[in-house]
């Protein structure tokens, strides 16, 4: 029998990193009609659901983020990574982002996830 993971949180319970990212003033300036979990893209036999979705005022782009609690290996796996591409590339029309949180509290590094992943910088 195989062990399976026990999810403690709720459903549409937010992390510590989630809440943080949701009240980050660049966030919450820069993106409009922000929800959590609020879409489910099929990606062949898996299901992706993306921590929030927004859409970007200056053109009006909508895009999804993905919020981790720290860069390392343990939080952000290679199978969490694969899954983000994966779904940047089925679904071009939309951005796709990761996030986590770096030192000092209050700023954020974002990196834009697509064939081509790239570091759009920290704010």
């Amino acid at each position: 029998m195989k062990a399976r993971a026990v999810n403690p949180r709720k459903p549409n319970e937010l992390t510590k990193a989630e809440k943080a990212f949701s009240e980050w003033s660049w966030f919450v300036d820069n993106f409009a009609w922000r929800r959590y979990e609020a879409f489910t893209l099929k990606l062949g036999e898996t299901r992706y659901t993306p921590d929030f979705s927004g859409i970007d005022v200056t053109d009006q782009q909508v895009c999804f983020f993905e919020v981790k609690a720290s860069p390392h290996p343990a939080v952000y796996t290679p199978v969490a990574k694969l899954r983000l591409q994966n779904a940047a590339e089925m679904f071009p029309e939309y951005r796709f982002y990761v996030a986590w949180p770096v030192k000092p509290k209050g700023s954020w590094h974002i990196e834009e996830v697509s064939n081509k992943t790239r570091n759009v910088g920290e704010f």
